[in-house]
């Protein structure tokens, strides 16, 4: 395996390990995170529904509240009179009301007048066997320590819970003393759980406490939901159903019945694509450097050594130490053809300095051999015999040519691998918007949801006002939200404790109809800049002087790079301020359909 094959194996194996390290990092980090998101949108949604359940409550508390203390009412409850049933319990009434049943009791625990009216039929009908004889063995319903008393919750009955209202009877301006309870009540059937649904935009449900008739995944939330009370259990009933649970307590503060949703798991799908997008990045990314990383190596390094290589077997397979390497750039390998070049001049002369030797010799043993011809013939016969024997032995070897060590060559061509590497790594930076419609007014709520422990833990109140939102726009949601949360962390970081930010969103504020663009702005009551800081806050590397900016430090990038994604979808950010001290004001101005 040569040079070449070893560089682009080991350059092939760090890239597979650095995508799979990559791979299971996102995995942890994107889903994980996305996980949690999918688990506090569940719990918001759950709160949303118990929170309904309690509006309905005040509502029908505030009916009460109207109806208990009032002449007509105080009077009726001692005399009786036809009159004012007549004239205000017709059954229309209650069915306007939206009130299923009104109980009027006297100071002695007797029903004076009760009816209880079918909201579908819009007629009387009877009341359920248990619901009378429940209120009447409670005497805490109706019993009242003051004119102020109001008790509003939940009883549950054996077909069916039930809103329940207890007031007391009083005159129009408060005044007692107290003459009766007045019971109003709405049952929470079928009906009542769809116009919920209806309401909250959530496929809700009530499960009884009896866990028997349970499903076996309500069971489960069932037995978590005795053991803590007040928690939301979570259920992940598949890969596109989640379920979140609630307990409800009646109006004695004892468990009534479970509170149940059902969502589709869109988070958790956008999770799994932001995944999917990730990884193929990763891959591309990967693929376009290692080609551009080859390119070089075999333009800078590779292809020069291989010249070079040729050209010295080609020096050492003719012998011929009188041509040189062509040095074509002053880089390690430029050093390394002109140490060679020294080292076969070094032969040359060493060859040369040889022949001149052996040419002074073969002049000497000439002289000599002349001058003793005469007197000694046999002896320079053999002398010249023997002179010449070791003339034809006395060979002269080719020196052979000692590489230098190539580890230093090897140690800093992996390091100019490295650079080539970090420099190709810094130099892509081009950016390539995923479009998709994006739910704006979901984006904004994460956005302000991811910000929330942040902004808590800086005692710093939080705020989104939305007005005639559409419903999705075109857009990169992960960039989106990227620009959104570097926004909103800025405005957190370089707010001082107490403060407020405020999230708003509307759309054409220019009143421009043939371009509909919305407007996105981010509001503190921070630090606040000067003019001059403004025209430089989105220069890369550029911070505020203030004492917050150094306790916080950053690179400066966050700004310019929400500047390049928004221009990228055609839209643009600016920055306001009234100077230090005065807060700051950023607006992202995005067009719907792009």
């Amino acid at each position: 395996m040569n040079i070449r094959q070893k560089t682009l194996t080991i350059i092939g194996i760090a890239f597979v390990i650095l995508l799979v390290v990559l791979t299971l990092i996102s995995h942890l980090v994107i889903l994980g995170g996305f996980t949690q998101l999918e688990t506090e949108d569940v719990k918001v949604n759950v709160k949303r529904s118990l929170n309904e359940l309690s509006n309905t409550l005040d509502w029908l508390n505030a009916t009460a509240g109207d109806w208990a203390p009032w002449d007509d009412t105080y009077y009726f409850i001692q005399n009786h009179n036809e009159e004012y049933i007549q004239s205000n319990l017709s059954d229309a009434t209650l069915t306007t009301l939206g009130i299923n049943f009104m109980i009027f009791i006297n100071l002695n625990g007797e029903i004076v007048y009760a009816k209880n009216v079918d909201f579908i039929s819009g007629s009387a009908v009877p009341f359920p066997d248990d619901l009378i004889k429940r209120i009447a063995s409670n005497r805490f319903l109706l019993t009242h320590s003051d004119t102020e008393s109001s008790k509003a919750g939940l009883i549950t009955l054996s077909s069916l819970p039930v809103y329940l209202i207890s007031r007391p009877i009083l005159k129009s301006d408060f005044s007692g003393p107290i003459q009766g309870t007045l019971l109003v009540g709405r049952y929470i059937d079928r009906t009542e759980i769809e116009q919920l649904s209806q309401k909250t935009h959530l496929q809700m449900s009530i499960l009884p406490l009896q866990s028997s008739s349970l499903e076996l995944a309500d069971q489960e939330a069932y037995v978590a939901l005795t053991e803590d009370p007040e928690q939301i259990i979570i259920q992940r009933r598949d890969s596109t159903t989640i379920a979140g649970y609630a307990l409800q307590h009646d109006i004695f503060g004892k468990p009534a019945f479970i509170v149940k949703i059902e969502l589709p798991r869109k988070i958790a799908d956008h999770g799994r694509m932001t995944l999917v997008y990730y990884i193929l990045s990763l891959l591309t990314t990967g693929l376009v450097s290692m080609i551009l990383i080859r390119r070089l190596l075999d333009t800078i390094v590779l292809s020069p050594l291989t010249e070079l290589s040729n050209k010295v077997r080609e020096i050492g397979t003719h012998g011929d130490a009188s041509q040189r390497l062509c040095i074509r750039k002053q880089d390690e390998l430029g050093h390394l053809a002109h140490t060679i070049n020294l080292m076969l001049e070094h032969l040359l002369e060493t060859r040369k300095n040889l022949e001149v030797a052996n040419r002074v010799k073969s002049d000497f043993l000439s002289i000599i051999s002349h001058e003793l011809r005469t007197p000694l013939v046999p002896i320079i016969s053999n002398t010249e015999l023997l002179l010449w024997e070791e003339e034809e032995n006395n060979r002269v070897g080719h020196q052979k040519e000692y590489l230098q060590d190539i580890l230093k060559y090897s140690q800093e061509l992996h390091h100019l691998i490295n650079d080539i590497l970090d420099l190709s790594n810094l130099e892509t930076g081009e950016m390539e918007l995923s479009m998709s419609a994006v739910d704006l007014r979901r984006l904004l709520e994460n956005s302000l949801n991811i910000v929330k422990e942040k902004a808590r833990k800086h005692q710093i109140s939080l705020s989104l006002n939305l007005q005639d939102l559409p419903t999705t726009m075109n857009a990169d949601e992960r960039k989106l939200k990227q620009v959104l949360y570097s926004l909103l962390s800025n405005a957190i970081k370089f707010t001082p404790d107490g403060g407020s930010v405020t999230l708003t969103a509307q759309m054409n504020p220019s009143n421009d109809k043939t371009r509909p663009v919305v407007e996105i702005c981010v509001q503190d009551t921070g630090i606040g800049m000067e003019q001059a800081e403004i025209q430089r806050i989105f220069h890369p590397f550029e911070q505020l002087e203030h004492p917050l900016t150094r306790k916080y430090s950053g690179a400066g990038l966050g700004l310019t790079l929400a500047q390049k994604i928004i221009e990228l979808h055609g839209g643009t950010i600016a920055a306001e301020s009234g100077g230090k001290g005065k807060g700051s004001l950023f607006c992202i101005r995005l067009p719907i359909d792009r």
